[in-house]
């Protein structure tokens, strides 16, 4: 079976590794973002502002520990 190794230069490229490491975490994020952003579209109110939806976002990716930041 195939197998794949990455290799980090630390403490360079931390930032990377750290994505590399919790990639998982940044998919089901974005997921569920979407998943949120598609129900907001069907069922949602037409007044859900921005800052609702930017709150909701944040809210998603803390609870994944996830950062862009």
């Amino acid at each position: 079976m195939p197998k794949v190794t990455l290799e980090f230069t630390l403490p360079e490229e931390k930032e990377e590794l750290n994505i590399a490491q919790h990639g998982h975490n940044y998919y089901v994020a974005l997921s569920e973002f979407a998943e949120f952003l598609r129900n907001k579209e069907k069922y949602g109110e037409p007044s859900t502002t921005w800052e609702q939806v930017k709150h909701d976002f944040w809210q998603i990716m803390n609870e994944y520990e996830v950062s862009i930041l």
